[in-house]
């Protein structure tokens, strides 16, 4: 059963991968075709205190995932994103420290989907952690719980809160 959830997270974004390995953003956004694209209302950026903060409507694509989110803050390391108005296209690069994201977080990527409260994507602990009413889909199959934390390294991924699932034996050939 483990095998059906553990999203992962790329370098620009957590993200949260199936532990059958079938769903992962993070290799999709990180290794896929095309540019990283992301799209808000407005985006602040501090080199004093080395953050990017995406708000409203977030959207971030790459071939064929995207995140939705209300606000996404990217911490980075000093020089990461040079010059008084930097491209946010420089946020992929690997000066990425930290990403939080809140405001009704979603994954999706074809008939996958997870969604959550809020999501911490850690890139030295190399963990990803999302909280509050997750809900994990691929086809008909979900997985409930109130918090996902995923460890990178070693792709363990532990959903607690009062897991449950609901599991439908034909998608899980896939």
């Amino acid at each position: 059963m483990m095998r059906f959830f553990a999203f992962l997270f790329f370098a620009l974004l957590p993200a949260i991968a199936c532990a059958q390995g079938a769903f992962k953003p993070a290799m999709s956004m990180q290794q896929g075709d095309g540019p990283i694209k992301i799209e808000a209302d407005s985006l602040e950026v501090s080199d004093k205190d080395s953050t990017a903060t995406f708000s409203g409507n977030v959207v971030v694509r790459r071939s064929d995932v995207t995140l939705r989110a209300s606000k996404m803050k990217v911490l980075y390391n000093k020089g990461a994103m040079p010059g008084s108005t930097p491209d946010p296209s420089q946020a992929a690069n690997q000066q990425i420290r930290r990403i939080d994201m809140s405001g009704g977080v979603v994954f999706v990527q074809k008939d996958q989907q997870a969604t959550g409260d809020a999501a911490i994507y850690d890139k030295g602990a190399e963990t990803v952690a999302m909280r509050g009413n997750v809900v994990l889909t691929q086809g008909q199959n979900v997985a409930r719980g109130q918090k996902l934390t995923i460890d990178m390294r070693s792709g363990a991924a532990r959903l607690e809160g009062r897991p449950n699932m609901i599991l439908n034996p034909s998608d899980a050939k896939r």
